[in-house]
């Protein structure tokens, strides 16, 4: 499959928990060389952790993905690089629908789910890092919303990943309150400024724009394909 790749086309390989962990493990080794991403090879995370110390590939979990404390635990323990998030499989399942509905070969509804997936996750993770970004009026919610709601997303995640031992500390503490302040968001601001987590949590979204692209790259060109792959780039450069 590899070999048909075109220039700017990334490979991604999901189980969907599909293996053992011994298979798993043989994969990765085979495919080593290659430009992919992996997601979620095993039904735990026990057994997703196994597998990821035994590779350097990109590594996505999601079904094990179910609380905060699972996600925090998953970035501290290094075992994950993207979380899935749930817009995900509701993009996907209505892009699969409208697959099915018009009666497409399995190949195109193969295509269009991991269009709307992958045009998901892009979708989802701009949306964490504009939390800390936006302006409310283009927004169309209170900026800092999922902070004060104790949402842990990805530019929080990210300073769990580059800070050092105490501001982790100091972040773990304000999650678990049960009310957050206007100065814990303002400290909050000055840490995601600091590693830069607005700008790396948006690197991450651009991936997952280019895979949703090139996921339409099967189907002839129209207008119907145009208008689906504007929609890519607006998920990644919208305000709100």
């Amino acid at each position: 499959v590899s070999k048909d790749l075109k220039a700017g086309n990334i490979l991604g390989a999901d189980a969907n928990c599909g293996w053992k962990q011994h298979d798993a493990i043989r994969v990765i080794n085979a495919v080593s060389d290659l430009d992919i991403y992996i997601e979620q090879p095993c039904l735990t995370y026990e057994e997703c952790k196994a597998v990821r110390k035994k590779t350097n590939l990109p590594f996505i979990l999601d079904e094990c993905m179910d609380s905060i404390q699972s996600a925090l635990r998953a970035w501290n323990e290094n075992s994950v690089d993207i979380i899935n998030l749930k817009t995900a499989s509701l993009f996907s399942a209505a892009t699969k629908t409208g697959a099915c509905l018009s009666q497409s070969n399995e190949k195109e509804k193969k295509a269009l789910e991991s269009y709307g997936k992958n045009l998901g996750l892009a979708f989802q993770i701009a949306d964490d890092a504009l939390d800390y970004y936006a302006k409310e009026k283009l927004f169309g919610k209170e900026i800092g919303k999922d902070f004060f709601e104790g949402k842990v997303t990805l530019p929080l995640i990210s300073i769990f990943q580059k800070g050092n031992d105490k501001e982790k500390k100091f972040l773990a503490g304000i999650m678990k309150k049960k009310n957050r302040t206007s100065e814990d968001f303002s400290e909050t601001l000055s840490l995601i400024n600091k590693y830069k987590a607005v700008e790396a949590t948006f690197k991450k979204a651009e991936f997952f724009v280019n895979v949703s692209f090139d996921a339409l790259a099967i189907f002839p060109e129209t207008e119907d394909k145009r208008i689906l792959q504007n929609l890519t780039s607006f998920s990644l450069n919208r305000s709100f």
